[in-house]
């Protein structure tokens, strides 16, 4: 969920409320459902995380999404029409979205998938979030000599950002598959 934020670039985040609790979690879905295909009309290059949350106090669901672009709040509230809407922007700058304004959007939205799973939210066989369709990440091949190679190749893929997480199979006695490098950016 988050490589497909990041890549999409959402990094605006969308919270939809009813002006009454909604409590049946299905209604919630199917309501989310059609104000998607609206905004897939309307916006078709509109990418989206999206994930339901309980809140906490009896109220209801309400909805979290990170989106890819400005989007009217105005425009959002009609399509809406069930109650509450904000939007904002979780800027790392002062300048233009940036990568690290989708993973800001993009680990907020994450801690509703993760708090699902904690309190038992999240029913068998249902998705704990949902994305646009149409909006995969692209899939780059890249060639190297040797792991050190495919690293170097792979920070300059990455704009020059070295990876938050790296692991080695040389590293790892009980390892007993071919040599791999396995590096993760936030």
């Amino acid at each position: 969920m988050r490589r497909y934020a990041v890549a999409n670039g959402c990094g605006r985040l969308v919270t939809l409320t009813y002006r009454e609790g909604q409590h049946d979690r299905a209604a919630v879905k199917a309501d989310w459902s059609g104000f998607a295909r609206k905004l897939r009309a309307r916006w078709p290059d509109l990418a989206w995380v999206r994930v339901l949350e309980l809140h906490p106090g009896g109220h209801g669901w309400h909805i979290h999404a990170a989106v890819s672009r400005y989007v009217p709040k105005a425009e959002l509230a009609a399509l809406w029409g069930r109650g509450f809407v904000d939007v904002r922007r979780l800027r790392s700058g002062s300048g233009p979205a940036s990568r690290e304004d989708a993973r800001r959007a993009a680990r907020y939205v994450a801690k509703y998938v993760a708090k699902a799973w904690a309190d038992g939210d999240r029913r068998p066989g249902e998705h704990a979030y949902e994305v646009a369709q149409g909006h995969a990440p692209a899939l780059e091949r890249l060639s190297a000599w040797g792991r050190e190679g495919a690293v170097l190749a792979a920070v300059a893929v990455m704009g020059g950002e070295l990876p938050a997480y790296r692991w080695d199979s040389d590293a790892s006695e009980d390892w007993r598959g071919p040599p791999v490098v396995f590096a993760a950016w936030p």
